[in-house]
């Protein structure tokens, strides 16, 4: 559900794969916007952008093999005495593709499925895969993703970029640089400004809790002090606020496909 306080997290992002999944989530739905990952494949139009910045690097491949080339610079990393050729990366990429999937790389291989190949991916190679995105409104790179395998400490960064119908991906070197945001080394979706005054501290005080909690994100509900109504139907909708405040709700016309929910809560005795 989207909570009321502006300061609170409005969204929550969960990867559909299966029933379990969809009733997990329904639970707390209201709102949902959906999208399925295409498969990542060979290169889009729009990439351009993207592929000036120092921190992303991109590999022209004919074959849709983004994914793997992008893996390359993780086990093929280039260093100031050596710098690998395209030709060479395509070559690695498909020493992994054949040694994760166990079969021989083909040229009509229509690309990396992340619903299907990506936890067979992480634990045959025994590391952690965290996709970026970017967004045009305001213009920024931000974390969605994370495929964690237990007790490993290396970490594959990626950007995902999707203009709909087509998919690709490129390597990150630098993810701070890129993103302007450093992420707890723990439970890895904690971020933290690079800019803020009070970065190792707010850091410190965190991985402290993070550590204590095995990684994952411990909320706790703070009751005010006053009871206040949850309505978001309400309060959310400066319209029917200001018709429920004149007793004018009557010309009040709700919007098709808007679901509404009325919760109250008991008690315990």
């Amino acid at each position: 559900m989207l909570p009321v306080d502006a300061s609170s997290e409005r969204r929550a992002l969960l990867e559909i794969r299966s029933r379990d999944n969809i009733n997990m989530y329904k639970q707390y739905l209201r709102t949902v916007i959906g999208s399925i990952y295409p498969l990542a494949g060979a290169a889009i139009p729009s990439l351009k952008q993207h592929i000036k910045r120092r921190e992303i690097y991109y590999m022209d491949c004919k074959v849709n093999l983004c994914f793997w080339t992008a893996y390359s610079f993780i086990t093929m990393p280039n260093s100031k005495d050596k710098r690998w050729k395209d030709c060479s990366r395509i070559a690695e990429a498909k020493r992994i593709f054949s040694r994760v999937n166990g079969v021989e790389f083909r040229d009509n291989y229509q690309g990396f499925d992340f619903v299907g190949d990506i936890d067979n991916f992480i634990n045959k190679e025994y590391i952690n895969v965290h996709m970026y995105t970017y967004s045009d409104n305001p213009p920024r790179y931000e974390k969605t993703q994370n495929y964690i395998v237990n007790g490993s400490d290396k970490q594959f960064n990626i950007l995902f970029i999707n203009d709909g119908i087509n998919a690709h991906i490129m390597y990150i070197s630098d993810v701070e640089a890129l993103s302007g945001f450093r992420y707890c080394n723990i439970c890895h979706k904690q971020a933290f400004r690079i800019g803020d005054t009070n970065l190792q501290q707010s850091m410190r005080n965190h991985m402290k809790k993070c550590q204590k909690n095995g990684g994952k994100i411990v909320k706790k509900v703070i009751l005010e002090r006053f009871a206040k109504p949850y309505v978001p139907h309400i309060l959310s909708n400066k319209t029917y606020k200001y018709l429920l405040a004149n007793n004018l709700t009557h010309l009040f016309k709700p919007t098709r496909y808007y679901i509404t929910y009325d919760i109250e809560t008991l008690e315990k005795k």
